[in-house]
């Protein structure tokens, strides 16, 4: 015998943490990275086979004032589906099939669709689109005239409790007060809670004009649980010769540093972009 019954549910408050729970992951798993609260609908199918209960729900949620690690987005829609086999051994469901979810802030979007499996197991895939670097929490303390744009694709696999992330950004139109500052890209492929891999920096160049400076080829910023490390690597241009470094922590914060020669007329010019993003040591020529 095959019993059926379908319904819709108002929600006025859900947090995305509670449905993390409903797949076993606690607030230390990857999914705690993601957070915020919704309001919306819930449709539910319910399916009866021999006294065998199944339930299926798909969610669709507008999320208030989201945010993904420290960044900090405005608002965002979600469509998630939840699947509970075998309602008799407890809410516990077996999959969260991601359809979309779209996280929006000042014009910029992150997409992100995929699933994650009860065990643990990820396979998400996200499109981040002109997201203003300025709404990273860490980046925007300590250097708040820094502004500019992230676009790139990653993907997210493994498992909760170890990811692992392959992404490929570009940071385009920076600028400091104002001022336009440079560009980069990078491929990240980093593992774990407190992830550890590498960084390729494919292109890096700053500064405009009798300014500018620029890599000579792609090189590697080293990462070991979530602490980063970068030191002599140069960037040269017309006037300027830099050896670039870099320390600090992917979740709290980077500090970077130049020492190199300059003409002691660029000297007024040099420090106010250097010291808005880290520190500066030059030899005067």
């Amino acid at each position: 015998e095959v019993v059926a019954a379908a319904g819709k549910l108002r929600v006025d408050r859900l947090a995305l943490a509670e449905l993390y729970g409903l797949l076993g992951a606690d607030s230390q798993s990857a999914l705690a990275h993601l957070q915020g609260e919704g309001h919306g609908s819930i449709d539910l199918d319910c399916t009866t086979v021999d006294a065998r209960t199944s339930l299926d729900l798909r969610l669709a949620l507008d999320l208030r004032k989201p945010t993904v690690g420290g960044y900090r987005f405005d608002e965002g829609r979600a469509l998630l589906s939840l699947s509970f086999p075998v309602l008799p051994r407890g809410l516990s469901a077996t999959t969260l099939a991601v359809e979309r979810l779209s996280l929006e802030v000042d014009g910029g979007k992150l997409l992100l669709s995929g699933n994650i499996e009860k065990d643990g197991k990820l396979a998400l895939h996200a499109t981040i689109d002109a997201l203003p670097v300025e709404r990273l929490d860490w980046l925007h303390e300590r250097t708040a005239s820094l502004t500019g744009h992230a676009l790139g694709e990653a993907s997210l696999g493994g498992t909760t409790s170890a990811p692992v992330l392959d992404l490929q950004l570009a940071l385009a139109d920076l600028r400091i007060a104002g001022q336009p500052f440079g560009h980069a890209r990078l491929h990240a492929e980093l593992a774990g809670q407190e992830p550890s891999g590498r960084i390729v920096v494919q292109e890096l160049a700053l500064g405009q004009g009798e300014l500018a400076v620029a890599s000579r080829a792609p090189f590697d910023v080293s990462v070991a649980r979530g602490a980063i490390a970068l030191a002599g690597v140069p960037l040269s241009g017309p006037k300027l010769s830099f050896a670039l470094g870099a320390d600090g922590s992917l979740t709290h914060g980077v500090r970077v540093f130049v020492d190199g020669t300059a003409p002691a007329s660029l000297l007024s010019k040099l420090n106010p972009l250097i010291t808005a993003f880290g520190e500066l040591a030059l030899h005067l020529e």
